[in-house]
């Protein structure tokens, strides 16, 4: 049962110091790319480790047949990672990558994804997790033009010019540039879904 390998790789990445987080983190990430009707569960669980909100206790939850995000994934302390950092890049490329899986309606966890993809403690992270952050955050951005709501591309829009600011002004070179251009598309989309999806195929 590949939910439930899931919910074991999810578990394993809860300890930072694990000799197997480099191993879970790949085999999330591949167990996510290779079996598309786990992919609700993979971006359920990998929003859930990465979400560090007052409620994420309450709103991580989702259901998936008779399996759900265990409690104890959201019950981190409020703006800290209690996670391996390899498990912190598959969860945002799983996001990134699969955006269109999450549950309908898909707008607040589009919202609460780049929040907790772009929030100040991810500026502590090494440079390579950064940018897989940042361009995850992006994805999400592009693709809310195809969820038929303007309040979503307005508030994701306002999010990446606030919070990419930070990123943007990093003494990583890689991070910088990422930063910036992920700014410039915004700057260049606005909070316009129309333009957004005739960009996507960009």
């Amino acid at each position: 049962d590949f939910e439930w390998y899931l919910l074991v790789l999810a578990e394993i990445a809860r300890s930072p110091d694990s000799d197997y987080a480099e191993q879970a983190a790949s085999q999330f990430s591949d167990v996510a790319a290779r079996v598309a009707e786990v992919r609700l569960c993979a971006v359920s669980l990998a929003l859930g480790l990465l979400d560090r909100s007052p409620c994420s206790g309450a709103t991580t939850t989702a259901q998936t047949g008779d399996l759900s995000v265990p409690p104890q994934l959201a019950q981190s302390k409020e703006g800290s990672l209690d996670i391996a950092m390899p498990m912190v890049g598959a969860c945002a490329w799983v996001i990134g990558e699969y955006n269109a899986s999450f549950e309908k309606p898909a707008g607040p966890s589009f919202v609460k994804a780049v929040r907790a993809l772009l929030a100040k403690h991810m500026l502590a992270l090494e440079p390579a997790i950064q940018t897989q952050c940042i361009w995850a955050a992006l994805k999400l951005y592009m693709g809310s033009a195809k969820l038929d709501d303007a309040s979503i591309v307005s508030e994701l829009h306002e999010l990446l010019t606030s919070q990419l600011l930070a990123f943007a002004q990093s003494t990583h070179v890689d991070v910088s540039e990422r930063a910036s251009f992920a700014l410039h598309l915004a700057a260049f989309f606005g909070s316009d879904a129309t333009k957004l999806e005739v960009g996507n195929p960009l």
